[in-house]
């Protein structure tokens, strides 16, 4: 099930949703033709395969907590979560300070009250909400943690949390709403997550089958669901369901990423020559979501007539091969000073 710690299956599943949120980013620049705006949309799942593979790993590591202080556990999750975001600031304003025109193309008015809002998590940056999502996420661990221990309390929850994303899928809160509450249907992503970490350290055998039940469950929700909506004429597009996430969203988000899971898991023994990469894309995957911010607009800046392939590839394969090499010299610093 893991090698050196790492859950392989989840390994693969992160490292598909990693290069699938690329791909989106560097697609989002280009939308328009009805090709890339449909490959666009339906690339959505990644966010939802994402968060599902935080609670995987999340739940596994309060588990190993025993008699850590909580306060540390949280220190150190705020750091691991913030400091690249806060990286990714930092970089964006420098960006535009050498490349005055990014701003211009941007059409974002930078001041030091959209970066001060940007730092706080409050507003700026369009991607602070996911910082934010994990953090908020992180401080409510131990409730979650503690819902996976009460069965009933947990179906309760995740009860309550279908009603509600069900509600707003046709109801929708305003945008302007989505970091203060959007981490309660996302806390019920995390929380299957969290169930699937709890049924893989099960001892008693087990079957998938009830994975991929649920998942074609899910893709039936959502095809119902998308009938109702195209009824109403309301909009189909996954972003105008994703700030916060309604049920439209995350059921479709659900039934791909656990069909991607149930493979990952029968599958995994024959990508074992593969593991090294998988675990290469799925160990700095947070980090290489800001990192490709910074290179595909660096990218999109300088290059006005680029294509959708050449910029798509050419700013993932930089920021693997950046992630890669700034992985390299921080290990030869690292055991350098071991060995001092």
């Amino acid at each position: 099930m893991k090698t050196k710690e790492r859950y392989i299956h989840i390994d693969i599943l992160r490292a598909i949703a990693i290069l699938g949120v690329m791909l989106t980013h560097s697609l989002a620049v280009f939308l328009g033709p009805d090709k890339i705006n449909i490959f666009w949309n339906y690339l959505h799942f990644v966010v939802v395969a994402f968060v599902g593979c935080s609670g995987y790993v999340t739940a596994f590591s309060y588990k190993r907590l025993g008699d850590m202080n909580l306060l540390s556990w949280y220190g150190k999750r705020f750091i691991r979560l913030y400091i690249p975001y806060a990286l990714y600031v930092v970089s964006f304003a420098l960006l535009g300070l050498l490349l005055p025109v990014f701003f211009h193309y941007t059409g974002i008015s930078y001041t030091g009250k959209f970066f001060l809002s940007s730092f706080l998590l409050t507003g700026g940056v369009d991607v602070g909400w996911l910082t934010l999502l994990f953090i908020q996420l992180a401080l409510i661990t131990p409730l979650l943690v503690g819902l996976l221990n009460n069965k009933r309390a947990l179906i309760l929850f995740l009860t309550a949390i279908g009603l509600f994303t069900l509600v707003t899928a046709f109801f929708r809160i305003p945008t302007m709403y989505s970091r203060a509450i959007a981490w309660l249907p996302w806390a019920g992503i995390f929380l299957l997550g969290g169930i699937l970490a709890q049924r893989d350290s099960a001892k008693t055998p087990k079957s998938s089958n009830g994975i991929l039940l649920f998942a074609v469950l899910s893709f039936g929700t959502w095809l119902l669901l998308r009938f109702l909506l195209s009824n109403l004429h309301s909009p189909l597009t996954f972003t105008l369901h994703k700030y916060p996430p309604d049920l439209f969203y995350l059921s479709y988000g659900i039934a791909i990423a656990g069909v991607m899971y149930w493979v990952a898991s029968r599958y995994q023994n024959r990508l074992q020559s593969a593991n090294s990469p998988i675990a290469f894309l799925s160990k700095h995957s947070y980090g290489m979501f800001f990192l490709h911010l910074i290179i595909l607009n660096g990218i999109t800046t300088v290059t006005k007539h680029g294509s959708a392939l050449f910029v798509s590839f050419i700013s993932i394969t930089l920021t693997i091969l950046m992630t890669w090499i700034w992985m390299k010299i921080t290990e030869r610093i690292v055991s350098g000073g071991q060995g001092a």
